[in-house]
């Protein structure tokens, strides 16, 4: 219902991305995760940083290889 001309790839690519984020928000929310201030701030920034270098040539430091 969100994506109703998406393809069956790209609804696959999404029902990932929703999982993903999901289980991040219960991490967060509801695991000793997200009571570590300092943890947190150091995975997100390395998220962000994974999703923003997505279609970089070079991986992220510390990081396994990202497919291109």
């Amino acid at each position: 219902m969100v994506y109703p001309t998406a393809s069956a790839p790209h609804l696959d690519l999404m029902a990932d991305w929703f999982a993903w984020l999901f289980l991040v928000d219960d991490q967060l929310d509801d695991g000793g995760f997200g009571r570590d201030p300092d943890r947190v701030r150091r995975s997100v920034d390395l998220m962000r940083t994974v999703l923003e270098n997505l279609g970089a040539d070079a991986s992220v430091p510390g990081t396994p290889g990202i497919p291109r």
